[in-house]
């Protein structure tokens, strides 16, 4: 009890030193540092009003004996002949160019980038046609490829790890007119296999491991992502922390993003992580959801569920780890508050103009994902020579969507939006897409977007949960997007909730950046992604039952699945319409 005491009055006086900090700071004191402020959140108990991580010690599992960590070695870049096999359905006469510096080489066809080989970071990549593609994808087909292709050891070299193909995953398909009934039924088109690597039998995720196929209706391999650094057991072994002193770790990542609301941790389990750079070290992956906001007006409005994923060392980390909540880039301005002080920032002929939008007053993964978009097009451009003007980047307010859309996000050809969201609308503020501030599909004026608009928007990236639902959640799906495709050529987003920090943005960037196509790299990037690996699943008011997390989906015109970024061309108002959606 003494020792109780004790501590409830060390955590009594830290809140104490925060507060009068806090109160002096405008005077001459300077503000708390990080490190302080998380010290104070961690410890101080729950008061009422007071919002917090909400974490049960019984949550984490315990370890008892020190881990080995193991070290990185020699990549093994995928050869020429399983990248040309792939090809062969769409360009049997492929042949490599060089592109850079970096020793990377490319396959393009009419200058759509369909294959990439970079031997210094050792990934490779084959994307899909899908205009292509045909109906009959079968999940049983692509397991059996993948079991054939798992024995490759050029691919997957016998180390201290294994390779595990995971459930397939399908790429479904339907057209839609404008006038009328689906022009044919939902079918399948490629079925997706991740490989995930373990050890021992304990996950790995991290960006220095990838694999992926996807596999076709003529048992063919369509689509490929490789990136795999052959791996030995060190010298090395960490020690474990205690689990209180891994409770703090996870709780300090998550205390920025206790302002709106409680943070709930659902789930902390044991894991590897490879930065690709040195190591694959021991680690505990965890899963928080973000809470409701706790004003008034908040209270009133609906809100929805944002979800975070995160990475603390077992013990003493041998290499750095992606920390939540350190943002170093560069944040958004607040959008001028009359039409006509919208900075115009000139751009070449032909060039790409990108505005990002981020949900105002919530999590600083969003400003994070926008700023790796940004940079993985400018990276895609280092090879490329594409051009991407920094156009726009503002917090959301609704306008920018609605009354001046042809000022923002009808003003620019690519445009971003990282938000909260539901089916068919998305927050502008906060996690609120029940507010009046917030932004319904259904919404949008009815001149649209795109040229016929009166604007440039050609690609529209919605980094939101379940925004665009498909005609396997609901048969109105398509219902939405006509008066809103009036000469642009795709919108891609999630059918289902997933990661706010899914780390989807930068690779996606890139590749498109280097001039993949916009929907099928879209739809690979998420598919490959190791963010997915666990096999959550969530329960899903709209549809009354569980889903899987991180369900990529798409809307694009019809004969036009396979645009790059720099067909930016109007294409007026759709008559046609594909929605492309990975199936649960």
């Amino acid at each position: 009890m003494r020792a109780t005491h004790f501590l409830l009055a060390v955590f009594l006086s830290l809140f104490l030193m925060c507060r009068t900090a806090m109160a002096e700071d405008n005077k001459s004191s300077p503000p708390l540092n990080r490190q302080q402020i998380n010290r104070v959140v961690t410890q101080l108990p729950s008061d009422p009003g007071n919002f917090r991580v909400i974490l049960s010690i019984d949550q984490i599992p315990e370890v008892k004996e020190p881990m080995p960590v193991l070290q990185l070695g020699k990549v093994n870049v995928a050869p020429d002949a399983i990248i040309r096999d792939v090809l062969h359905t769409v360009a049997p006469t492929a042949t490599f160019k060089p592109i850079g510096k970096s020793g990377a080489r490319a396959v393009y066809k009419n200058d759509r980038l369909l294959a990439l080989i970079n031997p210094i970071t050792g990934e490779s990549q084959v994307f899909p046609e899908f205009e292509s593609l045909k109906p009959g994808a079968s999940a049983e087909q692509a397991r059996a490829v993948a079991q054939r292709l798992m024995q490759d050891k050029r691919l997957f070299p016998k180390d201290a790890t294994q390779a595990v193909p995971l459930k397939a995953i399908n790429l479904s398909g339907l057209k839609h007119a404008r006038q009328g009934e689906s022009i044919a039924k939902p079918s399948d088109y490629l079925s997706y296999v991740r490989f995930q690597r373990q050890v021992n039998g304990i996950p790995v995720y991290g960006p220095g491991t990838r694999a992926m196929i996807a596999v076709g209706a003529d048992n063919s391999i369509h689509a490929f992502a490789h990136r795999w650094k052959s791996a030995t057991l060190s010298s090395i072994k960490v020690q474990p922390y205690s689990r209180d002193e891994i409770a703090k770790a996870v709780i300090a990542q998550l205390a920025p993003n206790t302002r709106n609301g409680n943070v709930r941790i659902d789930k902390i389990t044991i894991a590897y992580f490879d930065s690709g750079k040195g190591f694959i070290q021991p680690v505990y992956r965890f899963q928080a959801t973000l809470g409701s906001p706790g004003s008034e007006r908040e209270r009133n409005s609906v809100a929805v569920n944002g979800r975070l994923v995160g990475y603390v060392s077992v013990g003493k980390a041998p290499e750095a780890l992606p920390v939540l909540g350190l943002s170093s880039g560069i944040k958004p301005t607040s959008a001028p508050i009359t039409e006509s002080n919208v900075l115009e920032k000139a751009a070449p002929i032909g060039d790409p103009t990108v505005g990002r939008y981020v949900v105002t007053n919530d999590s600083g993964e969003w400003v994070d994902s926008a700023n790796e978009f940004m940079d993985g097009l400018q990276s895609g451009s280092s090879f490329s020579h594409i051009p991407f003007t920094n156009k726009q980047y503002f917090w959301e307010v609704p306008k920018i969507y609605k009354s001046a859309k042809n000022n923002y996000v009808n003003n620019v050809h690519i445009a971003l939006t990282e938000a909260h969201g539901n089916w068919g609308r998305f927050s502008t503020d906060k996690n609120l897409v029940g507010d009046p501030s917030a932004i319904g599909l259904a919404d949008i004026p009815s001149s649209g977007y795109g040229g016929g608009g009166g604007g440039t928007l050609a690609y529209w990236i919605i980094h939101s949960c379940e925004v665009i639902p498909t005609d396997t959640d609901v048969s109105t799906s398509f219902d939405v997007w006509w008066n809103i495709f009036n000469g642009i050529h795709a919108v891609a987003g999630y059918r289902t909730e997933m990661w706010i920090d899914d780390d989807v943005m930068g690779d996606f960037g890139y590749y498109i950046g280097i001039g993949a196509p916009f929907v099928p790299t879209w739809i690979n990037e998420v598919a490959s992604n190791d963010s997915y690996d666990d096999g959550d699943t969530y329960y899903d008011s709209n549809r009354n039952m569980n889903e899987p997390m991180g369900r990529a989906s798409a809307v694009v015109v019809c004969g036009h699945s396979d645009d790059m970024v720099t067909h930016v061309n109007s294409l007026g108002r759709a008559s046609c319409l594909t929605e492309w959606w990975l199936n649960n």
